[in-house]
């Protein structure tokens, strides 16, 4: 199996998505029954399930499960030398400068049937508008410390 990974080349800002433009390639000359692909979820990032559901309704996918750090997509079969594209969609829920772990595939019934892709660097901005955090300021007010006594 091969495995390519791509990220769009823009920059969200937190609340907006972006996509990993995943391919997952059977050039064996026999069909591989369920493929399956781990993509890693990198912190700051969220999958958005609501395209993962439409992958299964249009049979590109068979189910996934969206484990937090990782979701898994299981397809029914690659038929041989194939391609298919499965677009992954991620919201950013923090601004973040992180690495992307590689996407791992193996074939369920033969898991020496592998494959992984290159790793990445995902970033995601903060909103101009967002307040930064700053401590906030004490009510108390500083005085000095009394003099130690010597018994």
């Amino acid at each position: 199996l091969e495995v390519t990974m791509a990220a769009s080349g823009r920059i969200p800002v937190v609340g907006d998505t972006t996509t990993l433009a995943l391919k997952l390639t059977n050039p064996s000359a026999d069909t591989i029954a369920m493929p399956t692909v781990i993509v890693p979820i990198p912190a700051g990032f969220s999958v958005d399930q609501e395209r993962l559901e439409k992958l299964v309704k249009r049979r590109t996918l068979s189910k996934y499960q969206d484990q937090g750090s990782e979701v898994h997509l299981y397809l029914d079969s690659l038929a041989k030398n194939s391609t298919v594209s499965l677009p992954i969609v991620l919201r950013a829920e923090a601004a973040c400068d992180v690495a992307l772990h590689p996407a791992v595939a193996y074939a369920y019934y033969d898991p020496e049937v592998r494959g992984s892709s290159g790793a990445l660097r995902l970033e995601a901005k903060r909103r101009s508008k967002q307040p930064r955090l700053r401590a906030a300021a004490s009510p108390f007010k500083a005085r000095p410390l009394p003099k130690p006594q010597l018994f």
